[in-house]
């Protein structure tokens, strides 16, 4: 039988962990570790030296002098270089639609808001808001990885990936002012994720996140400002959706497959983004001072995400802020109009209100009225799938300052508690469209 050496031996009676052999030598570069023994003495032993450790011995070397490529790699740096002469703005518009165009499918209204958010790229430092692009199609192969693809080609200082963590956005942000091209997001992206939280502050120059750093865990700020454009299948995460003009994808019929992407697209790439260089040069004292009309129906956060793409349609001239806004109603009327479940409960609690016709309303009767709607999630309570309870729909509507009441019961003088409609009719006002006259409301 084989005897190892650095196993204790025992004799007689003895425990077998009660000898300590002498330690042999040790050669200085290797660890020692030390063992507690259940008799409270302490041993020191060699462990074997391992194949990968050895090959890590081999390489150190290497890597030491620069042979061996590191893991990652350094972004390409510096701003694209201003064409020579003046650029005139609608045809710089002109030849980036048919840019897009020639390149990718896409329906109507898209192709100018790709070629003014590219624009808006090399002027975002002009504006208080960057719009997020979100680039969304139902199903694969509708072209979202082309569109971020050419818009690399055209953007300034553009960065692609197809993952990113919040460190590293904050990181490259700050460092170098990118354009972030963001794929596969429905891979990664969730709501109530770290990321989906920088990705929303950066929305606002003053975007910023707070993080310890270096050994003495000194407290700095990260500037998350800069132009984002995100590509998914589905949705994009409700908050972030809010700060991002929807650029809805589908896919191409045989007939309307746009042409492949070649050596010559990125050269004629190369020459719009020095134009659109040359452009937000002369034009950025401008852009800062502007103040575009926006459309009537756009407000709050919606009119943030495009004032600034307005402002350079109006700096183009000619009837480009004309072009913009149908784009922006067409965009508008496609997009993600996905309500959140309080305003859902908003809406549906203002309907059962119109149809029974009564100024109050038990919490039980509400909930009874909301299981009976199958088109609506309230046959269960959304994302547990049990049954719709009193408690949820009184918490959810307690966010919204909704007071709850308790009154007497005719006839039987039991007590009830529920809502009164003249206390939420300033909560139905505050977050849900007006009913026009005339017209029920309904889904």
């Amino acid at each position: 039988m084989s005897h190892d050496p650095d196993k204790p031996t025992g004799t007689g009676d003895q425990p077998r962990d009660s000898v300590i052999q002498e330690p042999r030598p040790i050669r200085p570069a290797t660890k020692i570790l030390r063992l507690k023994l259940r008799d409270g003495t302490v041993r020191e032993i060699r462990p074997r030296a391992s194949a990968p450790n050895a090959e890590v011995e081999q390489v150190r070397p290497a890597i030491a002098r620069n042979e061996i490529e590191p893991r990652g790699r350094a972004f390409p740096g510096g701003l694209q270089k201003p064409w020579p002469e003046p650029v005139e703005g609608g045809r710089l518009l002109v030849a980036l639609i048919d840019f897009f165009c020639r390149y990718v499918y896409l329906e109507a209204g898209l192709a100018i808001v790709l070629a003014i958010w590219s624009i808006h790229t090399y002027c975002a430092g002009s504006a208080e808001h960057t719009p997020r692009l979100a680039v969304t199609s139902p199903e694969k192969g509708c072209g979202k990885t082309t569109v971020l693809k050419l818009l690399k080609m055209v953007c300034c200082r553009p960065i692609l990936a197809a993952n990113i963590t919040s460190a590293a956005l904050y990181h490259v942000v700050e460092a170098l002012r990118p354009t972030l091209l963001v794929d596969e997001a429905d891979t990664f992206l969730k709501q109530g994720t770290d990321i989906v939280g920088v990705l929303n502050s950066g929305h606002e120059r003053d975007g910023q996140v707070l993080r310890c750093v270096g050994k003495s865990h000194e407290a700095q700020a990260f500037s998350t400002f800069a132009p984002v454009a995100i590509a998914c299948i589905g949705h994009l995460p409700a908050t972030l959706a809010d700060r991002s003009i929807n650029c809805r994808m589908c896919k191409a019929r045989p007939e309307e497959r746009p042409e492949p992407i070649r050596r010559k697209t990125r050269e004629e790439a190369a020459v719009l983004a020095s134009k659109m260089a040359r452009w937000c040069a002369d034009h950025a004292e401008g852009l800062t001072d502007a103040e575009p009309s926006l459309p009537e129906w756009m407000s709050n956060r919606e009119a943030d995400n495009w004032r600034i793409l307005f402002a350079i349609a109006e700096a183009a001239g000619d009837d480009w802020p004309r072009q913009l806004e149908r784009a922006a109603a067409a965009l508008s009327d496609g997009a993600d109009g996905r309500e959140s479940l309080g305003v859902a409960l908003l809406h549906d609690i203002r309907l059962i209100f119109d149809e029974c016709g009564a100024e109050r309303l038990p919490t039980a009767a509400i909930v009874g009225y909301l299981k009976r709607m199958d088109d609506r999630p309230w046959p269960e309570m959304p994302g547990s799938g049990r049954p719709l309870t009193s408690h949820w729909c009184t918490q959810t509507l307690k966010a919204f300052g909704a007071p709850r009441r308790q009154w007497r019961v005719h006839g039987t003088g039991d007590r009830e508690w529920g809502f009164y409609r003249s206390d939420l009719e300033d909560i139905f006002s505050r977050y849900l469209d007006p009913v026009p006259d005339g017209s029920p409301e309904g889904r």
